[in-house]
């Protein structure tokens, strides 16, 4: 699997779920280790369950991140950083 197909991870206690269009794996990982390791290869925290690819994103709405047809929450927290990422700021 290359990095350039996971359209984002799922954090799950002391795994992670990696989706990608066609699958996804699970991996025995901490969510920090995952965003360290994703932060410079275009990823980004957006609530404290999910990192998703930045270029994948479709639509932000409300509370709302939606990616591959596929509804995610955006936390509270993530929100400015996610707008700057997007270039959506005002």
């Amino acid at each position: 699997m290359n990095i350039s197909d996971i359209l984002y991870v799922e954090g799950m206690k002391e795994y992670v779920v990696i989706h990608t269009k066609d699958k996804k794996f699970t991996k025995l990982d901490r969510m920090k280790n995952m965003e360290n390791f994703l932060k410079e290869k275009g990823f980004i925290r957006v609530h404290k369950s999910y990192i998703v690819s930045v270029k994948n994103i479709d639509a932000v709405f409300g509370n709302t991140i939606e990616i591959n047809q596929k509804q995610l929450p955006l936390g509270r927290s993530f929100r400015d950083e996610v707008n700057n990422a997007l270039g959506m700021n005002e």
